[in-house]
């Protein structure tokens, strides 16, 4: 059986053009990929420093609240005359911040210690950490 010129040329160029289809398409297809990982990354990258960002500012609001408590007049009147109601009602006050609060001595043992706004017995020793 003979296959015609015609027939010839048309499944020539048919199988060109199936070629040339299936390249761009891989082509496009890849290009397509790269650009939706970089575009994921990107947001990543937003998400991840936003959220480093608010993190860093509640660990600093958290900071500065444990600075205002640690240097607060009724802090300072524990040390010298260990007024523990007075030092629990301040400490009580941060409760739903900070849910256990505690006074160690400069040897690092816990004098006082409030959990969840009541006063605890169980004292630790945190000397060393």
């Amino acid at each position: 059986m003979r296959i015609s010129i015609f027939k010839k040329i048309f499944i020539s160029q048919f199988a060109l053009i199936i070629i040339a289809s299936g390249c761009i398409s891989l082509a496009s297809y890849l290009f397509m990929v790269r650009l939706y990982n970089e575009s994921q990354n990107d947001t990543l990258r937003i998400i991840s420093s936003a959220t480093a960002m608010r993190v860093s500012n509640k660990v600093a609001q958290h900071r500065a609240i444990l600075k205002e408590v640690a240097e607060s007049r009724e802090v300072a009147q524990y040390a010298q005359k260990f007024q523990e109601l007075l030092l629990a009602k301040h400490l009580s006050r941060h409760r739903e911040q900070f849910p256990v609060l505690a006074y160690v001595n400069q040897e690092g043992a816990q004098e006082f210690r409030l959990v969840n706004g009541q006063t605890s017995e169980d004292l630790d020793t945190l000397a060393g950490q």
